[in-house]
């Protein structure tokens, strides 16, 4: 009987690697789900580029002006709230802070504010205060003489008219208050205002009874004051160095933007109600201008 004899493989034939067993190293190929998740990531890039171009940046919505209180310009200061609607975005704005000088109070070392609401024209403007809300003691609070201020009250309206969505918060700056005092209204603004939905509104008219030429220098000087971000105490405390009715409020308003980093100066206009008479000191003066983020 014959029986079968297995072959056993040559030497040579047990170290050919089987094909089965060899490695593909050609390029592997890119599966459709691996292109879908490339083309998905780089579409949403190209989204997320064109809607930072389009969309303003939340901390362009934040601004510090300063406009006259003077009703002589009312018209150029209605044409300032819309050159300023077209750099910062009017809905955004949710909280507006007016400050500006204290008219008629007997104790000038105080700032007072109010945390009422008020109406005008049919039209009621929400308060960013309550009852409960508690202030510095620097602060005290006095409804009655700033709702007889013009300082505040020759605003209000346009406030409300180009801020729908806005509640505002009044202040009045005494002449005498401490210069620590504004320090304590700067860190509260800065606290109160937030860091992007807040417009810090400083009502102040400029040179007071001077021939036009000399507030024309005056003014040249605080503004540049202002620009620079160079007011300081001794410019408080020196007379006659800032011509304003209020170099208080400006100097809230510079640190307020410093602190905010609006680092653009920007000059709208300014205005002499002299009108062109050189020999008239019967004169009062007005900056529009703020500082913005770009």
């Amino acid at each position: 009987m014959e029986h079968a004899v297995a072959m056993q493989p040559s030497k040579s034939e047990m170290q050919r690697p089987d094909a089965a067993d060899r490695y593909d190293t050609s390029p592997a190929r890119p599966r459709p789900i691996m292109i879908l998740g490339y083309c998905g990531m780089i579409a949403l890039f190209v989204i997320s580029v064109i809607l930072l171009i389009r969309i303003p940046l939340p901390s362009a919505n934040i601004a510090a002006v300063v406009v006259p209180h003077h009703d002589i310009v009312k018209h150029q200061r209605q044409e300032f709230w819309r050159q300023l609607l077209g750099k910062i975005d009017a809905k955004a704005i949710k909280r507006i802070i007016i400050i500006g000088p204290d008219h008629f109070g007997e104790n000038q070392r105080v700032i007072s504010y109010d945390n009422t609401d008020w109406t005008t024209s049919n039209l009621t403007l929400k308060n960013l205060l309550s009852s409960n809300s508690k202030l510095p003691n620097a602060f005290q609070k006095n409804t009655g003489l700033i709702k007889s201020d013009h300082a505040i009250v020759n605003l209000i309206g346009e406030v409300k008219q180009n801020f729908p969505n806005a509640r505002f918060t009044p202040f009045l700056i005494g002449r005498n208050v401490k210069f620590k005092d504004l320090g304590v209204l700067s860190n509260y603004l800065n606290t109160a205002c937030g860091r992007y939905d807040c417009l810090l509104i400083t009502s102040v008219d400029f040179s007071h009874y001077l021939k036009e030429s000399v507030a024309q220098a005056q003014d040249k000087r605080t503004v540049g004051l202002l620009a620079n971000k160079t007011l300081n105490q001794n410019s408080l405390n020196q007379h006659g160095t800032i011509e304003a009715d209020s170099p208080q409020s400006l100097y809230v308003l510079q640190e307020f933007a410093r602190v905010h980093g609006l680092n653009y100066w920007w000059l709208q206009n300014q205005t002499n109600s002299a009108f062109g008479d050189p020999n008239t000191t019967d004169t009062t003066s007005h900056v529009f201008a703020g500082y913005l983020k770009h």
